[in-house]
C-alpha cells in the first residue's frame, strides 16, 4: 500500500496496525469504521518507518532488550503483572509483530530525539530551583489532572468530513467510559 524510501508497507501490515488498534480501543468494529481509520493508520505506519530509518541512518538500533524494557513500563505503568500485555496480546489474536513494530519505532524515535537534542538542553540552576519550588507548592494537596491528546490529521479536504465524523465518534466513546 505504500513505499517508504526501500521499505514496504503491505496490506497486510495495514490491516495488522488496523486489528491491534480495534483490538485494543473500544472503538466498534464496523466497516464504516474501519474505512474511516485507514488513512490514520497509514499515516502511522508512514510515520514509523520515517522515524525508523531516520534513525539507521544516525547509527541508532533497538533491541530485543529495549523492546522488553519498554513494555515492562507499560506493563507497570497499567499496573498489570510482567508479562500481562503481550499474553492478552495472543490471547485476543492480535498482531505481536505489528505492536513490536510500534514500539521499535518509538524507541528509536526517542533514542534519536536524544542523540540530536539533549546535547544541546541546557538547564539553569534557577530553572531546578524553579521547579523544586512548583513540585513543593504541588504537594499541599491540589488537584492534578492528567491530559492526553489525539491527532486525527486530514491529508485532503475529501477527508476531512469523513476524519470529523471519526473524532465525534471517538469523543462519544470516551464520554461512555472508553479508555
Amino acid at each position: 500500500v505504500a513505499v517508504v524510501g526501500s521499505e514496504v508497507i503491505s496490506s497486510i501490515d495495514l490491516q495488522d496496525r488496523m486489528r491491534l488498534i480495534l483490538g485494543t480501543t473500544r472503538i466498534e468494529d464496523s466497516p464504516e469504521t474501519r474505512r474511516r481509520l485507514v488513512p490514520q493508520a497509514l499515516r502511522v505506519l508512514v510515520d514509523e518507518q520515517l522515524q525508523t530509518q531516520e534513525a539507521a541512518a544516525e547509527g541508532i538500533t533497538v533491541g530485543e532488550q529495549d523492546i522488553k524494557e519498554a513494555i515492562g513500563v507499560i506493563e507497570k505503568r497499567s499496573n498489570k503483572p510482567e508479562g500481562s500485555l503481550e499474553a492478552d496480546l495472543a490471547a485476543r489474536g492480535l498482531p505481536t509483530r505489528s505492536f513490536y513494530n510500534q514500539i521499535k519505532a518509538q524507541i528509536a524515535w526517542s533514542k534519536l530525539i536524544i542523540k540530536k537534542i539533549r546535547p544541546r538542553i541546557r538547564i539553569s540552576d534557577e530553572e531546578v530551583a524553579r521547579v523544586r519550588k512548583k513540585a513543593t507548592s504541588n504537594a499541599s494537596g491540589r488537584e492534578e489532572v492528567q491530559i492526553a491528546t489525539i491527532v486525527l490529521p486530514v491529508d485532503s479536504p475529501a477527508n476531512e468530513a469523513n476524519v470529523k465524523a471519526l473524532a465525534e465518534k471517538l469523543v462519544s466513546e470516551i464520554q461512555a467510559g472508553a479508555a
